[in-house]
């Protein structure tokens, strides 16, 4: 853990460096490979990657390994007001009537009927 907290500042950041594919979870082969200087017997890491997936998909998501490794590493990202969640930008058509641009900030019309 303290090898893992020393790499790694954030939860986000340890979990898109193991998801080596960039396809949002984390395979089994990309912990392996992380892991595979550390000399984990193989019963030793399916133990571990077995604790990792929380739903036991057969991949370990964000939200398994904020579960999991999160907790023990960040605790303070942990917490409920810090969770990592995905912003929801606000966006607001302008308001002139055959416009569909975006408005600025919060602005009712957009840069050009403004």
């Amino acid at each position: 853990m303290e090898k893992m907290k020393f790499t790694w500042k954030r939860i986000r950041k340890a979990f898109y460096s193991l998801d080596l594919d960039k396809k949002g979870f984390i395979s089994k082969d990309n912990l392996k490979l992380y892991f595979s200087s550390w000399g984990l017997t193989s019963e030793q890491f399916d133990w571990l990657y077995d604790k990792f997936d929380q739903d036991k998909d057969g991949k370990i998501s964000y939200n398994d390994f904020t579960q999991t490794i999160g907790s023990e590493l960040f605790p303070a990202e942990t917490l409920y007001f810090r969770q990592a969640k995905q912003q929801i930008d606000r966006f607001n058509p302008c308001k002139h009537p055959s416009c569909w641009q975006a408005t600025a900030s919060y602005s009712n019309y957009c840069s050009l009927h403004e």
